[in-house]
């Protein structure tokens, strides 16, 4: 298709961030973990990345952008569940209500059968024991679980930002593609020079192979 090398005379394997960068434009890096770098790629490849490559994609096929809905999330965690369960905040007596039960009611038979209390006593202190190590157990896991969302709260925190720009920048694109006031050429450029742009994975091979089977759907 040769659509980007005609248009700015960049050569293969390059992305839109390299675009940008070879523009003047150069995205602040925050420099995170792997583990949590990898959580946010995903993230931005589910949510944001399609609405960035259909996008493109219309401008070069059709040389317009559609108007619709804003496409992105606008909380970091909608789909996360509280890390507080039901109950947490309640009472060691009623989240364990058989194991207390249990140990009272062997209390009762230790002092109605005194030959009986040493080993009865003994059950009933296992009990609470056990009882007492699986609030442990679940308490541990919730902390471990409340870390791990708030590793990922602030890198979605940031790609919802970087969403927000480049709407306000896409709502301008397409005004102005319909007005005439910017080529093709010139809406793509400016797109690329988002955050979003910058940080979208896909080559201009990619790019204009996607485009090329976008514009034969839209003939279907």
């Amino acid at each position: 298709m040769g659509w980007f090398k005609n248009s700015f005379g960049i050569g293969a394997g390059v992305t839109l961030g390299d675009m940008a960068a070879q523009t003047g434009v150069a995205m602040a890096v925050d420099i995170i973990d792997g583990s949590t770098k990898k959580l946010q790629d995903d993230y931005r490849i589910e949510h944001f990345d399609p609405t960035v490559r259909d996008d493109i994609s219309h401008i070069i096929a059709c040389g317009a952008l559609s108007e619709m809905p804003y496409p992105f999330p606008s909380e970091p965690n909608p789909d996360a569940t509280a890390v507080q369960q039901p109950g947490e905040n309640s009472s060691f007596v009623r989240r364990h209500k058989i194991a207390v039960g249990t140990t009272g009611a062997l209390v009762l038979v230790a002092i109605c059968n005194p030959k009986q209390s040493a080993i009865v006593l003994l059950i009933g202190l296992w009990l609470l024991v056990v009882a007492a190590g699986i609030t442990i157990f679940k308490k541990a896991s919730r902390t471990a679980t409340g870390m791990m969302v708030g590793a990922l709260s602030a890198p979605r925190e940031q790609l919802i930002k970087d969403g927000q720009q480049y709407w306000h920048i896409r709502e301008y694109v397409r005004q102005a593609l319909a007005a005439s006031e910017l080529s093709p050429q010139d809406a793509v450029l400016k797109l690329s020079r988002t955050q979003l742009g910058q940080q979208f994975p896909d080559t201009v091979e990619e790019i204009e192979a996607n485009a090329f089977y976008y514009k034969q759907k839209l003939q279907q």
